[in-house]
């Protein structure tokens, strides 16, 4: 079954090395998966601060791009 993942901005911009890890984690393993490159902001930070229309905008994006 194919999966796709959202790996987080703060992986990916602050522990590169993580995400690497992972990709090769994943590969030893034979699990694969794409990272869809239309994928934003998971929405996280704006919903701490309390933007919450702002947090479903993106939630609501992220969906329909996943969902392809």
């Amino acid at each position: 079954m194919p999966s796709a993942l959202q790996i987080s901005c703060i992986t990916k911009h602050y522990y590169p090395e993580t995400h690497d890890n992972f990709k090769k984690l994943c590969s030893i393993l034979n699990f694969t998966f794409t990272e869809p490159i239309e994928a934003t902001c998971c929405g996280l930070p704006y919903f701490d601060r309390g933007e919450l229309k702002a947090a479903k905008n993106i939630a609501e994006y992220n969906l329909q791009v996943y969902g392809q």
